[in-house]
């Protein structure tokens, strides 16, 4: 089996995955637009992912001397298994799952604190950096949700001095001020401690914003979403349960 080198979307390690499996266009009319998919098993974690490569003749350093619309010449030419890769691949993949970034929890409806999250997830940057950027997510949300409370702080208060104003104010819950502190400290140690930072870090400080922003955006909107579901079937049910007892004129 060949090789194949990425960025694992489970543990992050970059490695280089042995190929469990690959599958890529044999007709020439396929090759300008076909995709190559290969699924690989990390060399770290052993967990398996899929990789989607443009098709290019020399994604498999070969060079055939033509492309001829036959599946028999494909086989003869690259071994008698057809579904056995050839040689190693070094190009980056256009796609992969899991992918290496998440879509920002939903029920965020402040605009800075998604872009945020955006950025921190693209960056592709050394894991200090990343930890900034997600340290900077948790700044986002924090001013959005002071802005719920009509209490925004000064521009420029320190992140901790922001948690303690909601915490007076009853804006976060009892549980995640413990949670938004661990994620401030992984971020001022990547600020301040830069060659200690690594991709560990930066998977738990992720996660911690990941939790932060669940918590204080998404679950309120769910229930909100639910509390107005309940309303809306009860509302139905007493219209069902007047037209039937009007027999059958449906009330305005």
């Amino acid at each position: 089996m060949g090789e194949v080198a990425y960025t694992c979307g489970w543990c992050r390690g970059l490695n280089g995955g042995r190929v469990v499996h690959h599958h890529y266009p044999y007709r020439k009319t396929d090759a300008v637009e076909a995709k190559v998919h290969v699924t690989a098993a990390c060399s770290n974690c052993c967990r398996s992912s899929e990789l989607i490569f443009q098709f290019e003749i020399e994604l498999f350093c070969f060079m055939p001397e033509s492309h001829p619309d036959n599946e028999v010449y494909w086989k003869q030419r690259l071994g008698t298994n057809y579904d056995d890769p050839v040689s190693a691949i070094v190009a980056k993949p256009i796609e992969q799952y899991p992918s290496l970034t998440r879509n920002a929890p939903t029920g965020i409806d402040d605009s800075t604190t998604v872009a945020a999250w955006n950025a921190a997830e693209r960056a592709d940057a050394d894991p200090p950096i990343k930890g900034m950027a997600y340290r900077q997510v948790l700044e986002s949300a924090l001013k959005a949700l002071e802005g719920k409370l009509g209490a925004p702080s000064k521009s420029g208060t320190p992140l901790a001095k922001r948690v303690e104003l909601l915490i007076a104010k009853d804006g976060l819950p009892n549980h995640l001020p413990e949670l938004i502190e661990k994620a401030r400290g992984l971020g001022n140690r990547a600020a301040h401690e830069f060659d200690d930072f690594d991709r560990r870090d930066v998977a738990i400080i992720r996660d911690l914003c990941e939790a932060v922003l669940r918590q204080c955006f998404t679950i309120p909107a769910l229930v909100e979403r639910t509390e107005q579901l309940i309303e809306k079937r009860k509302v139905e049910a007493a219209k069902k349960k007047a037209t039937k007892s009007s027999g059958g004129i449906t009330p305005p």
